[in-house]
């Protein structure tokens, strides 16, 4: 058995605090600065433009750091015969591995790992946060308990050509 640890983004969680966030630093700097003599300001002298940019970037850090807070710590065993899924805070899933119809990586989202039946409904998605090497692990160690045949493609992201997988079980 192999236990993998690792943090993975929470996407649900993560666009409602950007959207508070962005609408509590908007009214803030509406309320304090009035939006409108900043610009006039920042239009009139490189100073004001100069702090306008450092306050923007302030402001991007701040957020960069609180996100990381909505990050889910993730604990995956696997096992002969199943996965499981323990996630901080909420019930473990368990999934058999003889349930396992298929595996794509990156076809969706970038460094993203889904999970599907044989009829194809979604069992899990894995999303690491930090850790890229993440992904292949856990398809690593399926592997060597499921026999899956893959097939390679590409996908643009960003105008940079990503590399696709898709593991489809053997029968």
């Amino acid at each position: 058995m192999k236990t993998l640890s690792f943090k993975q983004h929470n996407k649900k969680a993560a666009l409602s605090f950007t959207v508070v966030y962005l609408a509590v630093i908007f009214l803030l700097l509406y309320f304090l600065f009035q939006i409108t003599d900043i610009a006039s300001k920042a239009g009139n002298t490189i100073i004001w433009g100069i702090a306008g940019c450092v306050i923007g970037v302030g402001i991007m850090l701040s957020y960069l750091m609180l996100l990381q807070l909505f990050h889910q710590d993730l604990q995956v065993e696997i096992s002969r015969y199943q996965m499981v899924v323990y996630t901080k805070g909420k019930e473990e899933k368990r999934i058999r591995l003889e349930d396992i119809g298929r595996m794509e990586l990156n076809t969706n989202t970038l460094n993203c790992l889904d999970i599907y039946d044989r009829q194809n409904t979604l069992l899990i998605s894995f999303h690491p946060a930090n850790e890229v090497r993440t992904t292949r692990n856990i398809i690593e160690e399926l592997s060597g308990h499921v026999s899956f045949k893959l097939k390679k493609d590409n996908k643009v992201y960003a105008r940079t050509r990503i590399e696709t997988f898709t593991y489809t079980r053997r029968i």
